[in-house]
């Protein structure tokens, strides 16, 4: 999966995402350091995940926030439930 976010503030070093116990490095798509994407691997479905962003040091850029990967393809949910933004 490949997450964007956007700053307020620029970053000089590259943001870290944290997915459960995994850690993804940022990458930048700006010349500011204001944009930044993060390729997350083996997500499994039908599963919820913790998800935070903090800089380099390891203080937050934002508040930690829950993501819900779509279930599998061979499930049969009763219900379906989908935010874009």
């Amino acid at each position: 999966m490949l997450i964007k976010v956007s700053l307020n503030e620029p970053q000089l070093y590259p943001p870290i995402l944290r997915v459960d116990s995994n850690v993804v490095t940022g990458k930048m798509t700006d010349t500011q350091g204001e944009f930044w994407q993060f390729f997350v691997k083996n997500l499994k479905p039908g599963r919820t995940y913790q998800l935070s962003l903090k800089n380099h040091k390891g203080a937050p850029l934002c508040q930690p926030w829950e993501f819900a990967t779509f279930p599998d393809r061979n499930s049969s949910p009763s219900q379906f439930r989908a935010l874009f933004i």
